[in-house]
């Protein structure tokens, strides 16, 4: 019996895909919330190519984010390997009021006003934010009790709510939580 030996040789290639995008990393959870009046620093990104390895360096960023205004921008970023493929990818980013607007008594919680005094209790008030302007403070303003009596002398309270641009809803109370405006009436006598 004859037998014909075959050899055969097994040539191995490893080819590269001109056609593989780079593989775009950023360096964060998704979507961004940023306290506006904050600074925003992009999260950082890394890039890697399988024929051109680490081209981090060669990343763009380009963003639109302004941490003085309410708004929703983005963050792009996009590599481009030796062979002109490209990868993009974005992230959003909400610039948000997270702070509530302030109220305070300008002399303290507890004024004396004398009987039959004519007062706005806003006279007597601190309304502030930290974006938006003290007049759209006081102009979003709700009187939530008030049992002021100009009239009798006693002890009275005056409890405001504003919101700011956000309706960032704040009460101004006090009672172990929360703050009291106290007026208080002495008569001339």
């Amino acid at each position: 019996m004859k037998f014909k030996l075959f050899l055969a040789t097994l040539i191995c290639l490893n080819l590269l895909s001109k056609a593989s995008n780079p593989v775009l990393t950023i360096n964060s959870s998704g979507d961004t919330i940023n306290a506006v009046l904050t600074p925003f620093t992009p999260s950082a990104a890394t890039a890697f190519d399988a024929e051109d390895g680490n081209i981090s360096e060669k990343i763009k960023v380009e963003s639109t984010v302004s941490s003085y205004s309410l708004g929703i921008y983005f963050i792009s970023y996009e590599v481009t390997d030796s062979d002109g493929n490209t990868s993009r990818d974005t992230v959003w980013v909400s610039s948000v009021d997270t702070t509530p607007p302030i109220i305070e008594g300008k002399n303290g919680s507890l004024l004396k006003i004398e009987v039959g005094s004519i007062v706005d209790p806003l006279d007597y008030l601190v309304l502030a934010d930290n974006y938006d302007t003290n007049e759209d403070i006081k102009a979003n303003k709700t009187v939530i009790f008030s049992n002021l009596n100009l009239e009798e002398a006693g002890l009275y309270s005056y409890v405001l709510r504003t919101d700011d641009r956000r309706r960032r809803a704040f009460k101004y109370r006090k009672s172990e939580k929360s703050e009291h405006f106290n007026f208080s009436k002495s008569s001339s006598k």
